[in-house]
This record gives C-alpha cells, structure tokens and sequence, in this order.
C-alpha cells in the first residue's frame, strides 16, 4: 500500500467518494431504468 507505488489510487478513492460522482452515479441508474 505504498503512496509512491500508485499515487493515482487516494485521488481516485477522493474522486469514487466525492459526492459529484454520487450524484452521476444516481443519474447513471435513473436513464439505464428508464
């Protein structure tokens, strides 16, 4: 788990947990059930 192995992983794990992609995630879900 070292930062200088992968130093994309904390900002993608920021980016999955922002609430911008929680919000894309839930409008993702609303058209695929349309």
């Amino acid at each position: 788990m070292s930062g200088s192995l992968n130093p994309s992983l904390p900002f993608l794990e920021r980016w999955i947990q922002s609430p911008s992609i929680r919000d894309l995630r839930s409008d993702l879900l609303w058209h695929s059930s349309l």
